[in-house]
């Protein structure tokens, strides 16, 4: 049942990603990726919501998977990215929040333009 709440929780926040980013990239042109920027704002709020709602409400294990593994996980990592990171820091560990923000971003950046040189486009 655990598989099926991510899976089904992943479908849909796959198609929602999907949704919101063709639809907000549609009121811009192009030089700034809005849906993008918007589907991880969103997703950042969305699993500090989540994470409160599933504490306080005592969500069973099914629910939890569905909402924050599949759905928002699909959604954005970006927002499971900095619910750690927010963690880090409110358990004060700060050099290594400060690590994770700046390995996670820098070696995102790189890991893009190594594939796309991979796949043929040199960056």
């Amino acid at each position: 049942m655990e598989a099926l709440a991510v899976a089904t929780g992943g479908a849909l926040g796959a198609l929602a990603r999907w949704g919101a980013s063709v639809g907000a990239n549609r009121l811009v042109d192009g030089a700034f990726p809005l849906g993008t920027f918007l589907v991880n704002l969103i997703g950042s709020f969305a699993i500090g919501v989540a994470f409160v709602w599933v504490e306080t409400t005592g969500a069973s294990l099914n629910a939890r998977y569905f909402l924050t593994v599949g759905l928002l996980g699909s959604f954005t990592t970006f927002s499971t990215f900095s619910f750690e990171a927010l963690v880090m820091v409110q358990t004060g560990a700060w050099l290594r929040a400060a690590g994770y923000l700046a390995a996670s971003v820098a070696l995102g950046v790189t890991f893009v333009a190594v594939g796309m040189a991979v796949a043929g486009r040199v960056t």
